[in-house]
């Protein structure tokens, strides 16, 4: 697959893998323009497709063999236990929860409920919910037999400037924040610390916190962290860029997949009314909010990340962790 003569992909060196399963965790990116419409699909649906493989959504029930898409509109990979409401979101709060297990999310609800924030029959709705299921305990966990875990766009939804906190050395931080790592004798001055790199309230803990349990569990897992598909929104730069140390933390591909596309610079020209670059296409990737997709992006990445995948080395976690 080309873009201006240019082949997009990754790897080569003879690499070529093939799958039997996969796994894709998102956002509402990973599953517009529709979940389960063969004539409007999302990139998880094309990415199967262009694998020959069957396409299943993601329900927290086993399925032996496909692409099952665990992606969910609003969805988020922080976790805040009892301060993870604001205003009167407190359902859709604790059912956007993905670094937390269901015990967690059943912990929250009784606090809330407690408090008077949500009533028993708010809980049992919640319960009812396909999203009780995206924790990790039960996407990630309880999924067998994987061959690959592709985490997508998770991060675009935990912009939470309003959650700020304050470390163990005084400093302020927010979910944006990057801990650095302790050195070899667990006494960098400067982190002193190394549970921060897991603090859930940040996007990089979270993405660290899913992953040791994966590995703990799977050591010969095999992962791959795609990024943010756009800049377009406030920080999706900084969210991509952390979630690139997350792959750097953990030695997994980063497909960055968003420059490599070159996405953005393709809705900007658009919307300068640039239509040399690309030609038309370039007004139908993405919806009026330059961020979510229409059928021609979504076609466009599906396929894109079914040659990524096929041609990327994927290695199982380096023995030099210990978990």
């Amino acid at each position: 697959m080309y873009i201006d003569g240019t082949p997009i992909g990754g790897g080569g060196g003879g690499v070529h893998n093939t799958f039997r399963k996969i796994v894709v965790y998102g956002t509402s990116i990973e599953v517009t323009p529709a979940p389960n419409n063969v004539w409007n699909p999302c990139w998880p649906m094309r990415l199967a497709a262009a694998l020959g493989l069957s396409y299943h959504r993601g329900t927290g029930v086993g399925t032996n063999t496909g692409v099952i898409n665990y992606g969910k509109g609003g969805g988020g990979v922080t976790w805040y236990g009892q301060s993870s409401a604001t205003g009167s979101a407190y359902k859709d709060n604790i059912l956007a929860g993905f670094s937390c297990t269901q015990q967690e999310k059943q912990d929250v609800a009784d606090y809330f409920v407690s408090q008077g924030y949500m009533t028993a029959e708010d809980v049992a709705a919640a319960k009812n919910d396909e999203r009780w299921n995206l924790g990790y305990e039960k996407s990630v966990l309880e999924e067998e037999d994987v061959d690959l875990y592709i985490f997508g766009t998770y991060g675009i939804n935990d912009r939470q400037t309003w959650m700020k906190w304050t470390d163990t050395n005084g400093n302020e931080q927010t979910a944006y924040t990057v801990f650095g790592e302790p050195d070899n004798s667990g006494n960098n001055p400067s982190e002193p610390d190394p549970d921060l790199s897991f603090d859930r309230r940040t996007i990089y803990g979270a993405y660290n916190h899913v992953l040791r349990a994966l590995y703990q569990q799977n050591p010969n897992a095999k992962v791959v962290i795609l990024g943010q598909h756009t800049r377009q929104w406030e920080y999706l730069d900084t969210i991509n860029s952390i979630q690139r140390a997350v792959a750097e933390k953990w030695q997994i591909p980063f497909a960055d997949w968003g420059n490599h596309l070159s996405l953005n610079d393709i809705w900007k020209k658009a919307t300068k009314q640039d239509t040399t670059y690309l030609g038309d296409i370039t007004m139908t990737l993405y919806q009026n909010d330059a961020v979510h997709l229409r059928k021609q992006g979504a076609e466009l990445m599906g396929k894109w990340v079914a040659e990524w995948i096929t041609n990327t080395e994927l290695k199982p976690l380096n023995p030099r962790w210990t978990l």
